[in-house]
């Protein structure tokens, strides 16, 4: 079972991070972005609420599914009506958990390193 445990708020834009936990285990963490931000490497407006890692002996067991829909309960708690998601292209397990989550692919663009974005948006109202 995948819970979440609030770590902190803090930057200079609000953003939850939180542990992601499996029966208690550590296997990575997310972070919930109260406004859209995003690392230099990203294409100019494919800023995210959303960012999580989980760990790579973790990954492909549904762990990053449970916890981004973990995610989307908390947004809401938050008051967003709208949370923005970027992914990159070629990373088929996000871009199917996305898409499940009721993602609209919004744009699909190539960063200064040459690496193709998609842009979702999905509605939480």
């Amino acid at each position: 079972m995948i819970t979440l445990s609030f770590d902190n708020t803090s930057g200079v834009l609000p953003t939850d991070t939180y542990r992601i936990l499996s029966d208690q285990e550590d296997i990575g963490f997310c972070q919930l972005r109260h406004t859209p931000s995003k690392n230099i490497k990203l294409p100019v407006g494919f800023e995210s609420h959303i960012y999580y890692e989980i760990e790579k002996e973790h990954r492909k067991k549904g762990c990053g599914s449970d916890a981004f829909g973990l995610l989307i309960k908390e947004a809401k708690k938050i008051n967003l009506k709208e949370i923005i998601v970027t992914v990159l292209d070629s990373n088929s397990a996000s871009v199917r958990m996305i898409e499940k989550s009721s993602g609209v692919l919004l744009s699909k663009e190539y960063s200064s390193d040459k690496d193709l974005y998609r842009k979702y948006s999905i509605s939480l109202i």
